[in-house]
Formats: structure tokens, sequence, C-alpha cells
């Protein structure tokens, strides 16, 4: 440009190596951050939610807390219930029995056609066993504030079946 000066790294140096510092710290923290909230996050699987009954079906387990769960983890804990309840018939009980549940998730051998089943909800579940005006959807398409409502209600239910009825 025609003007001499020195480079502005000559000039503040030393601020210049004190914000790479603090820019350093922060995404240190960050990533420190990060890896506690994943490991909060993976220590606790959808599939230790649920149990099996004597009959084969699932349930919820009473230390469900909702907070707890990010909406991803809701949305597999309900696929799993869901699907469980829709392929039941076509999964092998005792085989899951013995791998303590484990295969929960990958036991689901037909999965839940949701775009028909929400066509038709009210034709297809009886009205005591769903929430009233609650369609079902693929719970991808569910906010997290709906799975957890559609969750307390089947916790609800659960609490006040009598033994051997089921969702």
């Amino acid at each position: 440009m025609g003007i001499s000066a020195s480079q502005f790294v000559n000039q503040h140096n030393d601020k210049i190596d004190e914000m790479k510092r603090l820019l350093l710290d922060y995404t240190k923290g960050l990533r420190q951050a990060s890896a506690r909230n994943e490991a909060e996050r993976t220590s606790q699987s959808p599939a230790d939610f649920i149990k099996i009954n004597d009959n084969g079906y699932p349930i919820l387990t009473d230390n469900l807390y909702f907070d707890n769960l990010w909406k991803t983890d809701l949305e597999e804990l309900l696929r799993t219930y869901l699907g469980w309840h829709y392929s039941k018939q076509s999964i092998n009980y005792d085989d899951l029995k013995t791998k303590n549940n484990m295969g929960l998730t990958s036991g689901s051998k037909r999965p839940v056609p949701y775009g028909e089943v929400e066509a038709s909800t009210e034709h297809l579940i009886d009205n005591q066993f769903w929430p009233a005006k609650f369609t079902i959807k693929d719970p991808l398409k569910l906010s997290k504030d709906a799975i957890i409502v559609l969750l307390k209600f089947i916790l609800d239910r659960q609490s006040t079946a009598t033994s051997g009825k089921t969702l």
C-alpha cells in the first residue's frame, strides 16, 4: 500500500498467543462436555426400560425417567415397544428370554407399517388402549412431548391393568 508499518502479528504477538490459548481451552472444554454428555447418554439404553412379561408382551419398567433420555432414545424406546407388540407372533419368545432382552430392538422381524396404522388407528386399536385423539405415527414424526405423553399413558395403563392384560 505504500505505507510502511510492522505487521499486526509482530505488534500484538502476546495478545495473539493469549487468544490462541483461550480458544484452545474453550474447545477442550467443549470436547470434555460432549464426552460427558455422550457418556451419560450411552449409560442407559432404551432396552433397559422394557422387560417382557410372562405372556411375552413388552412392559415399560417403573424406573423410566424421561428427563434422562434424549428424543432419539425415546423414539427408539417407543419404536421397540410398538414393534414388539406388532410382531410378537413372529418372534420366538424363549430365544429372547435367554438373551436377557438384548434382542429387543433387532427382534422385530416385521416393522410396524406406521402409514397404514396411522390411517386407521381408531379401527385397529380399541379406545381404552390408546390416548384419546392421539394418532399413531412413526416415532420419528412425533415430538418428544408427544412420545412422553404416550409412554406415560402406557405406564398408567400398565399400573391399572389387571394381571395378564397388556396394551
